[in-house]
C-alpha cells in the first residue's frame, strides 16, 4: 500500500514537472512569436501559456508576491479596477469582455514567475532575441526588394509597432555591446542597422523618439552627462539629414500659425493627434472622477466628434494615459501612474548588470504610451508584456511552492 501511493505520488510530480515544462515552453515560443510572427500566433502561445498557469494553481502565489512587491499589487489592482469601471459604462455584460484588452496587466506577475527561473529566461531572452532580429532582418530584406513576405503587416507593415520594438532592439544590442566586449563591434554594427531601418525605412516619430531617448540613456548610463550632450548632437544631426527640408519647413509654418491663434485647426496641422488628445480632455473634464466606465470610450467620443464634427472619428486617443483616465477616471489614473513609480523601484533594486535594460523598458512603456494606447493593443500590449515580465524577473526573489 505504502509502495503504490509513492508510486503514485511519483507519477504525479512527475506529471507536473512535465506540464510546467510544457507551459514554460509556450511562454519562450510567445517570445519568439510577438516581434515576427503575429498577432493568431502570439494569442495561442501566451494564452496557452498562461491557461497552464491558472490550471496548475500557481496562481496561489499572487497573494504572496503582491505583499512582496508593490509592482505586482499594482497590476492586480490595475486588471480589477478595469474590470469595476464596466459596472457604470452603457453596458456591463457588453463591456467587460473589454477587459480582456488589458489582460497584459494579470500576465505580467504570472510571467514574471514562470521567468525567476533562470534556465527558462535564458531560453525566453534567446527567443526574443532572435525574433527581433528576425524582424530587422525581413525590414531590409523587403526594403531593398530581396524578397517579399506577405502577410507580415503585424511587425514589418505596422510602422508603429516595428517602431518601438526596432527602438527597444537597438538598446538591447548596445547593452549587450557592453556586456559581451569580445562581440562588441556586431552588435553596435546591429545597432547601426537599427537606425538605419528606423530613420529610412519604418520613418515613424515614435521610433525617432524612442531610438534617440534610449541612445541618450545609454550614454547616460554608462559615460555620463559630456558623452551624452555630444552623443544627443549627433542624433538631432542625423534627423536634419533624415528629414526633407520641406518637412522641417511646414512645421516651421505651422508652428507660425499657432502664434497668431490657437486653433484645433492650426494643432491638427502639427498631428492629427493633438485632435484625438483634445477631444478626449473634453471627455475626462466631464468624467474625470469615474471615467465613461470601461468599453465606452467611442461613445463619448462621439457625442464630443458631433458636437463639432471635427476631422476624424476614433476608437481611442492613441494615447495610453488619456484612454485610461477617460475610461477608468481618477483611481485608473492615479493606478497608472503609481505603476510607473513601482517599476522604476523595482527596476532601481536590480543588479548592476539587470538594471539598465530595466529602466530602458520603463522608458519604453512611457514613450509608447504617450503617443499609442499601447496596452490596449494587442500588438503593442504583448510586446511591454514580455519586456517588462522578463527584464523585471531577476528582481523576484521567493522559493517556488512545492
Amino acid at each position: 500500500m505504502d509502495f503504490e501511493e509513492i508510486s503514485f505520488g511519483t507519477v504525479k510530480a512527475s506529471l507536473a514537472t512535465k506540464v510546467e515544462f510544457c507551459g514554460a515552453w509556450l511562454l519562450v515560443l510567445g517570445c519568439f512569436a510577438v516581434p515576427v510572427l503575429g498577432t493568431a500566433a502570439t494569442n495561442i502561445f501566451l494564452l496557452s501559456a498562461l491557461g497552464i498557469w491558472l490550471l496548475r494553481g500557481q496562481f496561489k502565489v499572487l497573494p504572496l508576491l503582491a505583499r512582496q512587491y508593490p509592482l505586482v499589487l499594482l497590476c492586480l489592482g490595475l486588471f480589477v479596477w478595469f474590470g469595476l469601471s464596466a459596472l457604470w459604462s452603457s453596458s456591463f455584460t457588453g463591456n467587460i469582455l473589454y477587459l480582456s484588452k488589458y489582460r497584459e496587466f494579470f500576465m505580467i506577475p504570472a510571467f514574471m514567475w514562470v521567468l525567476t527561473q533562470k534556465e527558462y529566461r535564458t531560453l525566453a531572452l534567446k527567443a526574443l532575441f532572435l525574433g527581433m532580429l528576425l524582424t530587422l532582418v525581413i525590414s531590409f530584406l523587403q526594403h531593398f526588394h530581396v524578397a517579399t513576405f506577405h502577410g507580415r503587416q503585424h511587425s514589418v507593415g505596422n510602422h508603429i509597432f516595428n517602431g518601438v520594438l526596432i527602438g527597444f532592439f537597438s538598446y538591447w544590442c548596445l547593452d549587450l555591446a557592453n556586456k559581451h566586449r569580445s562581440y562588441a563591434w556586431l552588435f553596435v554594427l546591429l545597432f547601426m542597422a537599427c537606425g538605419f531601418c528606423l530613420f529610412e525605412i519604418r520613418s515613424g516619430r515614435t521610433g525617432y523618439v524612442l531610438f534617440s531617448l534610449l541612445t541618450g540613456l545609454f550614454l547616460f548610463q554608462h559615460f555620463g552627462w559630456k558623452v551624452l550632450t555630444v552623443g544627443l548632437i549627433i542624433i538631432g544631426g542625423i534627423f536634419y539629414s533624415v528629414l526633407e527640408p520641406s518637412q522641417i519647413l511646414d512645421r516651421v509654418d505651422n508652428l507660425s500659425l499657432l502664434k497668431e491663434s490657437v486653433t484645433l485647426q492650426s494643432l491638427v496641422a502639427l498631428d492629427i493627434r493633438l485632435e484625438f488628445y483634445v477631444n478626449t480632455l473634453k471627455i475626462i473634464v466631464e468624467h474625470w472622477l469615474l471615467g465613461v466606465g470601461l468599453g465606452d470610450f467611442d461613445l463619448a467620443y462621439q457625442s464630443i466628434w458631433d458636437r463639432g464634427h471635427q476631422y476624424r472619428f476614433t476608437n481611442n486617443p492613441h494615447n495610453e494615459y488619456l484612454m485610461i483616465w477617460s475610461q477608468s477616471g481618477l483611481v485608473g489614473i492615479a493606478l497608472f501612474i503609481a505603476f510607473h513609480g513601482a517599476f522604476f523601484n523595482m527596476a532601481r533594486g536590480l543588479s548592476k548588470d539587470d538594471a539598465p535594460v530595466a529602466m530602458a523598458t520603463l522608458v519604453t512603456i512611457i514613450v509608447s504610451c504617450s503617443f499609442n494606447s499601447s496596452f490596449l493593443d494587442m500588438n503593442d500590449g504583448a510586446l511591454l508584456l514580455i519586456l517588462s515580465a522578463l527584464f523585471l524577473a531577476p528582481g523576484v526573489k521567493l522559493i517556488h511552492p512545492r
